[in-house]
């Protein structure tokens, strides 16, 4: 599957989620605060809520089935696993009666909850695992204090031996 259609996909997944407020599929970068606000922040509510996305890193594993084919072994199939990060923030507000941090972690479970079930990323991998989160904290977006998420996206694609192919 193409990276460009996978990218696509994911980029649809996370619009779809409500209240998601931005999506990029690369990580957008401003230095000036009018420009920073109109990138970041939610048209509607005008908190920053912005997520963005990249494809962290591929694996092959040393696994597969063998055939033999004029006494060689030679590998049949093998699995391509593709990590996707995702990282979303949220603008920061203390408030000791309405903290900013009780809609954060409803937003992500949101986020996740989209993912959970989605077995195959709409038929275009074999598997696709439920999102991970492997970071959730407090971070500087620009100047701003924001509640920062990250999640790994892990998709798994069937990779067939095109040596074998009659």
């Amino acid at each position: 599957m193409s990276y460009s259609t996978v990218r696509d996909e994911i980029k649809n997944q996370l619009e779809a989620v409500t209240g998601i407020g931005k999506v990029f599929s690369r990580e957008p970068y401003t230095t000036n605060m009018d420009d920073f606000l109109a990138l970041y922040a939610d048209r509607d509510t005008q908190i920053v809520k912005i997520t963005w996305f990249l494809l962290d890193r591929v694996q092959e594993p040393k696994t597969g089935s063998y055939v033999a084919n004029d006494a060689e072994n030679l590998l049949q199939e093998s699995e391509r696993h593709e990590f996707w990060k995702i990282i979303s923030h949220y603008g920061h507000k203390d408030d000791d009666e309405n903290p900013s941090e009780y809609p954060f972690q409803e937003w992500c479970a949101t986020i996740e909850d989209k993912f959970r079930f989605l077995q195959n990323l709409n038929g275009l991998c074999e598997d696709s695992m439920p999102l991970q989160r492997t970071y959730c904290s407090l971070g500087k977006l620009g100047n701003m204090l924001c509640h920062r998420a990250e999640w790994s996206l892990e998709l798994i694609f069937k990779v067939e031996n095109p040596a074998l192919e009659t």
